[in-house]
């Protein structure tokens, strides 16, 4: 008779465990399918807190120079005045929105420019390497350099590629992404900011996001002339209440 129990117990004690299989089951989470990025992005560093690496006396102008240094490579398939407008263009845009005016210089005084550019391949002796077409495009630094990977598909004029090129990249963008890195902006989780970290091929992204905005002026205060209504009006991915930035700004400081 006791053993008889026991079976019926023990039957009883299988069929609750078989009943509720299904929902534990069920409450794992589900394996992981979405495939992750392709790696084409600005490129990797170390996110500091430190404060941003420009600043000016109080009641001084803020202005920055920059140079295209002339002992970087030349790109054959852009004219050297064609590089310097597109930098002029990324630079302006980050004027319009903060008190700072931006100053091109002759690349013979380069070695006196607060911000040195220039197109490199492979170890060019800052520790950051290129690794060759895609992947990483650009470095910066806040201590005021930029460099472009040399040996990637730049283009000035995204109309005029050929449909058939592979890995073409827009200059301003990139070049708009990295003078924010310059300025001691770290990467925006929001894809449409300029300062989010990765971009595609002929990705054109050039005017700057709630998210960049609100960043640049927290570190460097409101262009008198900058009127936040006509982003406001056009960026309806953010708000003023939402953004990403705060009082804790991290700078992206590439070595």
């Amino acid at each position: 008779m006791f053993l008889c129990r026991l079976h019926l117990l023990a039957i009883l004690l299988l069929y609750v465990l078989i009943s509720y299989m299904p929902s534990l089951a069920a409450a794992r989470p589900a394996p992981e399918t979405t495939p992750p990025p392709p790696p084409q992005h600005y490129g990797g560093g170390e996110v500091i807190l430190d404060p941003p690496h420009w600043v000016w006396p109080e009641g001084q102008p803020k202005v920055m120079t920059y140079a295209l240094s002339h002992n970087s490579t030349t790109i054959a398939s852009i004219p050297r005045h064609a590089v310097l407008a597109t930098l002029r263009s990324a630079f302006a845009t980050w004027a319009e929105a903060i008190p700072i005016k931006f100053i091109e210089i002759s690349d013979d005084d380069d070695a006196d420019a607060d911000i040195k550019v220039g197109f490199y391949s492979g170890e060019h002796g800052d520790r950051a390497q290129f690794d060759g077409p895609r992947h990483i495009l650009a470095h910066a630094s806040v201590i005021g350099a930029i460099h472009f990977d040399a040996t990637e598909h730049w283009t000035v004029d995204l109309a005029r590629e050929k449909r058939s090129a592979k890995n073409v990249f827009d200059l301003e963008t990139v070049a708009t992404h990295e003078i924010g890195h310059v300025l001691g902006l770290g990467h925006s989780p929001l894809r449409r900011s300029v300062m989010y970290a990765l971009i595609g091929e002929r990705e054109r992204k050039v005017r700057l996001n709630i998210d960049d905005i609100q960043g640049v002026q927290e570190l460097y205060g409101v262009n008198p002339s900058f009127d936040w209504g006509v982003y406001y009006k056009k960026d309806v991915e953010s708000s003023p209440g939402s953004s990403f930035w705060g009082l804790g700004l991290a700078c992206f400081l590439l070595l």
